[in-house]
């Protein structure tokens, strides 16, 4: 799949502008014709997979679409659709403003209670999402 630019579509996804690329997805801001609201559009570069990893990744980004959309926590983006574009998947998201975690934590570092550990605070709000990916894991291997 080329890359999408802005005025292009995606399905129902009109897109507005990169917002960066990792080495699998690249991250667009769009916005949703359907429900007229702004959204992230995370898409997988397939180019970037090896052939014979390709299966397996889409699998896995399959289920953990599916997993992240049955979350509800404020600390954790909401997923709100999941398809495929010219081969590639994608995951449509909440979209919130304000930069990358990168750029918002050098400016604005979580303020932990004291004797609380950061590590204990990323855990709890994760344990959802880990619990999520674990009972998938058994029900699909036993």
């Amino acid at each position: 799949m080329t890359p999408l630019s802005a005025g292009q579509s995606l399905g129902r996804y009109h897109i507005l502008e990169q917002l960066g690329e990792g080495g699998m997805a690249t991250v667009y801001k769009a916005l949703d014709t359907r429900l007229e609201r702004q959204v992230a559009v995370k898409v997988i570069r397939r180019e970037a997979l090896p052939p014979e990893m390709l299966g397996t990744v889409l699998t896995r980004f399959e289920r953990e679409a599916k997993s992240l959309a049955r979350l509800s926590h404020p600390n954790i983006i909401k997923v709100y659709d999941f398809g495929e574009y010219e081969g590639a998947p994608y995951l449509v998201m909440e979209y919130v403003p304000g930069g990358t975690l990168k750029i918002i934590m050098r400016f604005r570092p979580i303020k932990t209670p004291p004797g609380l550990p950061l590590a204990f605070i990323v855990c709890f709000a994760a344990a959802p999402f880990t619990i999520c990916l674990a009972k998938s894991t058994r029900a699909s291997s036993g």
